[in-house]
């Protein structure tokens, strides 16, 4: 009786195919990794660069801060300001809280890097109070050493308020003079403008400083210091 031969059959390309793709997945899971971890990356970079954008936004708005648009707010109403720059734009809302006191709320927007990299935004907000400097100034010029006033430069000791700033202002207005200044030798002038001299006697408590009009403008006074 014949017995039937037994065919062995190889296996190395089986084994060769099954490391292929082995190797092909880890690949292609090494590339999609190293993607992921480069869009994170960029995904964060713009996302700090909106919030910086936010941050610009409210410096802006209280650089150029408007006073007589933000005087015309009533009390929790809000107006929007908004810039765009070559790499995004943002959007600042200004809610008024009180007389004083405002909200800024800013969007920054990165439109940087088309539909797959631009699009990220953040907010930024920020409390501000308007505060009224308190100054006292004895002319609208009050000067030591050489002083030279030539061609049409003037010189104006009339009180005025600033434009936008009627609705703050409550002082009464009071003329001073043009020029207060120590010594009128070493002054040069081409026209006629309010100069005054100073000296001070006494000491301590009865110090007084004596300001004399030399032409033109306010009474002659004594300040004590």
């Amino acid at each position: 009786m014949d017995t039937p031969k037994r065919r062995d059959r190889g296996f190395a390309l089986p084994a060769a195919i099954g490391a292929l793709v082995i190797v092909g997945v880890l690949v292609t899971a090494g590339f999609y990794m190293a993607r992921q971890e480069v869009r994170i990356g960029v995904a964060s970079q713009k996302g700090a660069e909106a919030f910086y954008l936010a941050e610009y936004g409210l410096a802006e708005v209280m650089d150029s801060w408007n006073a007589s648009r933000m005087a015309a707010l009533t009390s929790w109403t809000d107006t929007t300001i908004s810039d765009t720059l070559s790499y995004g734009h943002y959007s600042v809302a200004v809610q008024r809280m009180s007389s004083r006191l405002f909200y800024l709320n800013s969007l920054g927007t990165i439109t940087e890097g088309g539909a797959l990299l631009g699009g990220a935004q953040r907010r930024a907000g920020l409390i501000v109070r308007l505060f009224t400097g308190e100054i006292s100034p004895p002319a609208a010029l009050t000067t030591r050493g050489p002083t030279y006033l030539k061609g049409s430069a003037e010189i104006h000791g009339e009180d005025m308020y600033p434009p936008g700033w009627s609705s703050y202002c409550t002082n009464a207005l009071t003329d001073m003079p043009g020029v207060v200044h120590g010594d009128t030798v070493i002054m040069e002038y081409d026209a006629p403008v309010p100069i005054v001299t100073c000296r001070t006697t006494g000491s301590g408590k009865t110090k007084v400083t004596t300001c004399d009009t030399v032409m033109g403008g306010a009474t002659s006074r004594a300040v004590p210091t």
